[in-house]
């Protein structure tokens, strides 16, 4: 079985933190973090070779979820 993994993975996390500013329920907040988080996660261990996050201004809080995984 061959893993799913690509030699070059590229995030923006600008477009995830649009989503969540797009959720107008409270309650909804919950789950579209979770599901952004668990996307994201996905995204990054898919990069074999190369990772690259990038975002723009506001700095997305998902970054400090990453800055002490990384080395």
């Amino acid at each position: 079985m061959t893993s799913l993994s690509f030699p070059d993975v590229n995030v923006w996390l600008a477009l995830i933190q649009r989503r969540i500013e797009a959720v107008t329920d409270s309650a909804d907040l919950e789950e579209v973090y979770a599901t952004e988080r668990h996307l994201l996660y996905v995204a990054c261990t898919r990069a074999r070779d190369f990772l690259l996050v990038t975002g723009g201004a506001p700095a997305s809080e998902f970054l400090d979820d990453l800055s002490g995984r990384l080395s």
